[in-house]
């Protein structure tokens, strides 16, 4: 179960819960309100549950302060909203990759999985594989590749609508890409942030975006 699918799940219980007891209420002492009246065994259970979670993932900002003696069903009604406004965070993130529609879902997964490194490096193999297809340049790889691929004399690849100066930073791009980002991680373990692993997959997007638009 990945991050985003365990939140989920406690939202669920939640609202499971609050579901449970409608009908059977009690008065705030506090505010003189009828409220909910949820369980000491439910509660203690979903807030243990959620509280695991915040801290596994370190989320200090849905602590909730309990100043006196606050009904159950107070305190889970306000850490459900902010744990859900939390989940809604997760969806932006989700749409911000699954709008690259130039990338797989296998890559897509191994980002939402917060497999960043392999996401990132899957991601560039694949810009490779696929100059390599397109090239018919079957024995080469890596920066070799791209130089061969695009370059402005013989490049199979080279976009002829492009000024001399501009096929060649083309070459110059995919051949940084490659040598920068991809061929790194193809020797090391190298640890990626989510916030890099973003960034790069967006520029890994516009690369396979080239590809095609030049009907490449």
């Amino acid at each position: 179960m990945n991050k985003k699918e365990y939140l989920k799940e406690i939202i669920d219980d939640a609202n499971y819960i609050l579901n449970k007891y409608q009908g059977s209420y009690i008065v705030n002492p506090l505010s003189g309100q009828r409220i909910l009246n949820v369980s000491k065994y439910d509660y203690e259970k979903w807030i243990t549950k959620t509280n695991k979670f915040l801290k596994k993932y370190n989320y200090t900002d849905c602590q909730v302060n309990i100043n006196g003696n606050v009904p159950y069903s107070e305190v889970v009604l306000t850490k459900l909203a902010m744990i859900t406004a939390l989940y809604e965070s997760f969806e932006l993130d989700d749409d911000c990759i699954n709008n690259l529609n130039f990338l797989s879902e296998d890559i897509k997964k191994l980002y939402k999985d917060e497999h960043y490194s392999q996401s990132v490096f899957d991601a560039f193999k694949f810009i490779e594989v696929q100059v390599k297809n397109k090239s018919g340049l079957k024995d080469l790889f890596g920066v070799s590749l791209m130089r061969q691929a695009f370059s402005k004399q013989d490049g199979p690849l080279k976009n002829i609508n492009l000024p001399d100066g501009e096929q060649v930073a083309q070459m110059e791009l995919f051949a940084g890409a490659i040598g920068f980002i991809k061929n790194p991680k193809s020797h090391n373990m190298i640890s990626v942030s989510k916030e890099k692993a973003t960034e790069l997959l967006h520029l890994a997007n516009y690369l396979l975006r080239i590809l095609q638009e030049n009907n490449l």
